[in-house]
C-alpha cells in the first residue's frame, strides 16, 4: 500500500516538472524581441482626426435696437391757469365769442349788450379751499347791464390730464353760491348747480349756455370790482360720469347668495350675471356656482381636472359641439399595415347646449336646424363676412 501511494506521487511531481519546463520554454522567445524594442527609438504613430478646425473669435452682441412701430404716448403736462382778471367787452346782438385777455375764458354775448364784463379766475388755493378740482371764476356785470346773459365756456386743454379716469372728458361748468369767495369752509357756500351746456371734447372746451351776469356784490356801501365782491361764480369741475364711462363709487350691495347643506357639509355660492335686455323675453341667464361637493370622492382614477372658472366653479354659457369619426372610415389613405389614427370631419354637423335646450342638430334647409328631439326650438345659421370671424 505504501509503494502505491509513493509512486503517485512521483508520477504527480514528474508532471508537474514538464508542465514548468513548457511554460518557461513558451516565454523564452519573446525576450530576445522585447530587448529590441526597447534599445529602439520606435515610437507610437499619432492618431488621424479627420476633423478640420476652424479658426473663430470672441462675438460682441450688439444692443436690441428700440422699436420703432409703436410709439408711447407722450405725457401731457397739466398747467392749472393762473389767478388774474380782465375785462372782457362783449357787443351786442352779435355772437362773436371774445377772450378774456390770457385768461382760459370767452363769452359770448346773448341778447343786449353787456358793456365790460369782468372775468376773475381764482388761485387754486382758495379753489381748493371750497372743494373744487378744477377752476373756480366769477363773471359779473355793471349796474347798466343787470339781467344780461353770456355763454361762458372755459378752456381745458392745458389741465385735461390733471385728474384720472378721462378727467377733461367729465368737466361741466356749475354755479355756487358767492359766499364761497369769502367763506369756502361752510357747507352752505359748497352747493353746487349745474348749468345747462355741453363739453366739446375735440377742442377741449366746456361751455355755460345763457349765463345770467349780475353786479358785484356790495360791501360797505361800496361795490368791490374784484372776485372777493362776488358777481356770478362759476366752477368748471368733474362729474362722477362722461362718455368713457361711469366712475362713481359702485354701491356694496350683496349679489350674490350661499347656502350650506346640514346633511353632507358641502357649501354653495352662486352668482348671477346680469345681461343686457333682449326683445321677446329671449335674455339667457348666466351665473357663476360653486360647490364644495363636486370635488368630494376624487381619486386617481377619476377626471379631476377643474373646470374653465376653476376647481368646483361652473360657468355654462352654453357650447356648440362638432362630432368627428375615425379617418380610417372615412377612406383616407393608410402607410402600409397601419391605419391613421386621426380624425376626419365627415358630415355637417353640430350639437348644442343652452338653457335647457340641448341636441343634435338636424338640417331642415340649407342654414336653418332642429333639434334632435324637437321642441320647437329653431337654429338659423347667419353667414356675414363683415363679421371677420371667417366665415364666407
Amino acid at each position: 500500500m505504501s509503494r502505491e501511494r509513493a509512486a503517485g506521487r512521483r508520477s504527480r511531481s514528474r508532471a508537474a516538472a514538464v508542465v514548468a519546463a513548457a511554460l518557461v520554454g513558451s516565454l523564452l522567445p519573446t525576450l530576445p524581441l522585447a530587448a529590441v524594442a526597447a534599445a529602439s527609438d520606435w515610437t507610437k504613430p499619432s492618431a488621424v482626426s479627420p476633423e478640420k478646425p476652424v479658426k473663430g473669435s470672441a462675438g460682441k452682441v450688439k444692443d436690441r435696437k428700440a422699436d420703432t412701430t409703436v410709439s408711447a404716448p407722450a405725457a401731457e403736462r397739466t398747467a392749472w391757469p393762473k389767478a388774474g382778471g380782465a375785462k372782457v367787452p362783449v357787443a351786442a346782438g352779435t355772437a362773436k365769442t371774445v377772450k378774456a385777455g390770457d385768461l382760459p375764458v370767452t363769452l359770448t354775448a346773448v341778447g343786449a349788450a353787456a358793456n365790460d364784463a369782468d372775468v376773475q379766475v381764482l388761485g387754486q388755493d382758495l379753489t381748493r379751499r371750497a372743494g373744487i378740482s378744477g377752476v373756480l371764476l366769477s363773471v359779473s356785470a355793471p349796474d347798466t347791464a343787470q339781467g344780461t346773459k353770456a355763454d361762458v365756456a372755459v378752456d381745458y386743454s392745458a389741465f385735461a390730464q390733471a385728474g384720472g379716469a378721462g378727467f377733461g372728458s367729465r368737466l361741466r361748468l356749475v354755479q355756487l353760491p358767492g359766499c364761497v369767495l369769502t367763506t369756502p369752509d361752510r357747507p352752505e357756500c359748497r352747493v353746487q348747480t349745474p348749468l345747462p351746456g355741453g363739453n366739446d371734447l375735440e377742442h377741449r372746451r366746456v361751455t355755460a349756455d345763457a349765463v345770467t351776469l349780475a353786479a358785484p356784490a356790495p360791501v360797505g356801501g361800496m361795490r368791490l370790482q374784484s372776485a372777493a365782491g362776488g358777481g356770478v361764480v362759476l366752477a368748471a369741475t368733474a362729474g362722477s360720469a362722461g362718455p368713457g364711462g361711469d366712475f362713481k363709487a359702485t354701491p356694496l350691495s350683496s349679489a350674490s347668495s350661499w347656502s350650506t347643506s346640514l346633511n353632507s357639509g358641502s357649501f354653495a355660492w352662486s352668482y348671477d350675471m346680469p345681461l343686457t335686455a333682449m326683445p321677446g323675453d329671449l335674455t339667457p341667464k348666466l351665473g357663476l356656482s360653486y360647490s364644495s361637493g363636486s370635488i368630494d370622492g376624487r381619486t386617481a382614477n377619476t377626471n379631476n381636472q377643474g373646470s374653465w372658472a376653476g376647481d368646483g366653479f361652473d360657468l355654462s354659457p352654453g357650447f356648440v359641439e362638432r362630432s368627428y369619426k375615425p379617418c380610417a372610415d372615412d377612406g383616407a389613405p393608410t402607410t402600409g399595415p397601419n391605419k391613421p389614427g386621426d380624425l376626419c370631419w365627415a358630415t355637417d354637423n353640430a350639437t348644442i347646449s343652452f338653457a335647457g335646450h340641448s341636441g343634435e342638430l338636424i338640417p331642415v334647409s340649407g342654414d336653418e336646424f332642429r333639434l334632435k328631439g324637437d321642441d320647437n326650438t329653431k337654429v338659423v345659421r347667419l353667414r356675414d363676412g363683415a363679421r371677420g370671424n371667417g366665415d364666407n
